[in-house]
């Protein structure tokens, strides 16, 4: 039971004490996801890329008798 335990706190030495995470170019990042966008428009054949601004996703939620109505600005 020692062995174990002292295992699992040299492991977790060793993760916590690793090699820090690499930085990434936030370029190359926005590069990378619109090209990933841009398939997944192709892939399902949406009619228009990048819509968000088209008023589509407007702000919706479900309305219970009595509740007042209100949208934000």
């Amino acid at each position: 039971m020692v062995a174990l335990l002292v295992a699992a706190v040299v492991a977790g030495n060793v993760v916590w004490n690793g090699a820090p995470y690499p930085l990434a170019d936030p370029d190359a990042v926005a590069q990378r996801l619109k090209a990933r966008s841009d398939e997944v428009y192709d892939d399902f054949a949406l009619p228009e890329k990048y819509a968000a601004g088209s008023g589509q996703g407007r702000y919706r939620r479900l309305l219970l008798p009595g509740a007042e109505e209100h949208r934000p600005p």
